[in-house]
């Protein structure tokens, strides 16, 4: 039953009020003999400063002027003159403040100290005219005799002080006689204040700590839900009593909440710990759009100060934090005034790039249950991944299926009059630089012309990299050749121009294929393909160059691939020829060798110019084992000549050590040996001369 609370009992207030008394009583003893010493002592102190201490400074002031006085004298025979006029002029300074002084702490013999030092400073003055005519022997004995002067005066004077310092001795004495007086009386009080007092004092501050520990015991036990501990003092009359009375009627109302709470108690621990170990953003919002519940991960999404996730803060709240913090997507509220309950999902977007997805849920009589999710990552992984699939990841620019993309989105603007070109670009000795550089600088350079073809272009315009050191531009809204052959111009000229990578000077070029839609074609196979053979025709006519397409192209290329088939046939069926052109010898009128010249007749076009037939086995791959199939020959026909003739071979090899062990093996095979080697103009690769007395060596021309 719930007790009523009145005044406080006196009696621990009594007690508490008498310890208090004595004790201000003990300190005022304390502070009236404190004050009566203090006065007593400024009193001592005025008299020591009235007697010998006022007269201790001047004293101390002659002694200190007194040693100038001497050093300077005693130093003047030595000074150069200059020196000499300041020493004095500050000697005769001194000389004034000492007899000043002489006058305050002599007393009544201050006339007889104001002769002697009268007598001490016209001898320091001979000594400075002495100095001044340059007598210096003369000077340095009066100087000595000064010195003994003034050594005298000095505690002469310094004696005059003695007999009033044992006068106030005295008066000390009798202030520190007093000062222990004071402290015995001090100690005393102390003494009765630790006796009367401490005991007192503690047995009552222990007894009330005492007593209050165990009600606070019981508090604390009760805060911990733990009923069953009994409160202590109930039954007093004093302050305790009251105190600990009311904790009794906590006690008994605490239990019975407890009783009535500990099913929703339950209840909500198992909805919270679902609640905030949800990985989305849960909110909860009644009919007129005040917060309900939310859950740790919206907070954090949010960024929402706790004040802010209370329950009845209102909805337009939060939102308006959430457009301070950069929400640009407005979120609609629910009811007619934004329409938020007609949209069950929408996203929440921020300027520094993250996306929220938000899914609604109506709940019964109104209000909203909303779940947020952070789809910033997923949806950089999904862009990331998209771009990954369209661009090329060296480089960055567009790979072959944005290209073939964009190709198609240019041939459906075809019908609104827009035309546009196509470029197709190969690098020009590239795979030069990857062989002797190595392919890190290869791939920085590959980045490095990429750089540079997006600065040749106009925005709009499409760059591409189909692969390795192809690429290709797709130029919009072209009206005229004239648009697509200047860009060519610009692109041939940026490439051309020198690159350096890692202290590297490279030097490549590029050759371009072009085509213009719709007029070389209206499909993206047939551009590309009409793209590949102008790319063609602009490298077999130079390098560094572009070519537009033309209809004849494709019947050159027909033809150059049958010719190939050809080829590879005449080199398997061996029906390729050797000829022999004599070589002359003037001085011994007479042949002394031949020259092999390779020759191939097409059944259907006769004989095929030896440069075309090396190109395209060249082009074909073929190149080495047409230099094979030429050596072995020839050093099987030179091995039945006479020894005196000699054959010369030119053979293809991409590998000179390699063809010198082989060129090697076949002339031992045969008998021959190699007697020169020399260069022929306008071929690449061996030449070599032999004849039948064995091997000796070969070269190789870069």
């Amino acid at each position: 039953m719930p007790v009523r609370l009145g005044l406080p009992s006196p009696r621990i207030a009594t007690k508490l009020y008498a310890t208090l008394a004595l004790f201000m009583a003990m300190v005022c003893a304390l502070a009236f003999v404190t004050l009566e010493f203090a006065g007593s002592t400024q009193a001592t102190i005025g008299r020591l400063r009235a007697g010998p201490l006022a007269q201790l400074s001047p004293t101390a002031r002659v002694i200190v002027l007194m040693d100038r006085h001497r050093r300077l004298v005693a130093t003047a025979p030595l000074d150069t003159l200059e020196l000499l006029e300041r020493n004095e002029t500050t000697y005769r300074d001194i000389n004034r403040q000492i007899a000043d002084l002489i006058g305050e702490v002599a007393g009544q013999r201050a006339q007889a100290h104001a002769r002697n030092f009268a007598l001490i400073a016209s001898q320091g003055g001979a000594v400075f005219d002495l100095a001044r005519n340059r007598p210096r022997d003369q000077a340095l004995i009066a100087a000595a005799r000064h010195a003994d002067a003034a050594a005298r005066f000095a505690p002469e004077l310094a004696a005059e002080t003695d007999q009033p310092l044992r006068d106030q001795a005295t008066v000390l004495d009798d202030v520190l006689s007093r000062a222990g007086s004071v402290a015995s009386q001090a100690w005393l009080m102390a003494g009765i204040s630790a006796l009367l007092i401490g005991p007192l004092g503690f047995l009552l501050l222990f007894s009330s700590l005492s007593r209050l520990n165990g009600i606070a015991s019981a508090l604390n036990r009760l805060a911990r839900n733990d009923i069953s501990i009994d409160i202590p003092d109930v039954a007093a009359q004093d302050e305790f009593g009251q105190l600990a009375r009311s904790v009794a009627v906590f006690k008994a109302r605490s239990i019975d909440l407890l009783n009535r709470n500990a099913d929703f108690e339950r209840l909500n621990l198992q909805l919270d710990a679902a609640i905030n170990n949800i990985p989305v953003g849960l909110s909860m919002f009644d009919a007129h759009e005040r917060l309900l519940v939310c859950n740790r991960r919206y907070a954090e999404m949010y960024d929402v100060p706790t004040e802010l996730t209370r329950r009845g803060t209102a909805h337009c709240v939060l939102w308006e934090h959430r457009t301070k913090r950069g929400a640009y997507h407005s979120e609609t509220r629910i009811g007619s005034t934004r329409g938020e309950s007609a949209s069950p999902s929408m996203q929440i977007e921020y300027g520094s790039g993250r996306i929220i997805s938000v899914s609604r849920q109506p709940l019964k009589g109104g209000g909203w249950v909303s779940l947020h999710e952070d789809i910033t990552e997923r949806r950089r992984h999904e862009e990331k991944i998209t771009h990954l699939a369209r661009h090329d990841s060296l480089t960055g620019l567009a790979n072959r299926v944005l290209f073939c993309e964009q190709l198609e989105q240019s041939l459906q603007r075809l019908m609104r009059g827009q035309g546009f070109a196509v470029l197709c670009l190969d690098l020009d000795h590239f795979k030069a630089v990857n062989d002797t550089l190595g392919h890190p600088i290869g791939d920085a350079l590959l980045k490095q012309v990429s750089r540079r073809l997006l600065g040749c272009v106009r925005h709009g315009d499409l760059v591409a990299r189909l692969g390795g050191d192809e690429f290709a531009i797709i130029q919009t809204n072209v009206r005229d050749p004239s648009q697509p052959e200047s860009l060519a111009a610009r692109v041939v000229e940026a490439i051309g121009a020198p690159f350096q990578i890692d202290d590297n000077p490279i030097r490549i070029g590029t050759s371009i294929g072009i085509t213009l839609a719709p007029r070389d074609g209206a499909d993206a196979d047939k551009l590309m393909k009409n793209a590949d053979l102008a790319l063609y025709r602009s490298k077999s006519t130079g390098r560094g160059a572009y070519a537009f397409f033309k209809t004849e192209m494709d019947e050159q290329l027909q033809s150059r691939r049958s010719l190939e088939g050809d080829l590879r046939r005449a080199l398997a069926e061996e029906t390729l020829e050797l000829l022999y052109q004599p070589v002359f010898c003037l001085e011994s009128d007479r042949v002394v060798g031949f020259e092999a010249l390779l020759r191939w007749e097409h059944p259907e076009r006769g004989i095929v110019a030896p440069e075309e037939c090396i190109a395209i086995a060249e082009e074909m791959g073929l190149i080495a084992e047409v230099g094979e199939w030429t050596l072995l020959n020839a050093c099987a026909q030179a091995a039945r000549w006479p020894e005196h003739c000699k054959i010369a071979i030119n053979v293809f090899a991409t590998d000179s050590e390699a063809a010198h062990r082989q060129i090697e093996a076949h002339c031992r095979e045969h008998g021959l040996r190699c007697a020169r080697c020399h260069t022929t103009a306008g071929f690449r690769g061996i030449v070599v001369e032999a004849d039948a007395s064995g091997l000796s060596n070969s070269h190789h021309r870069s």
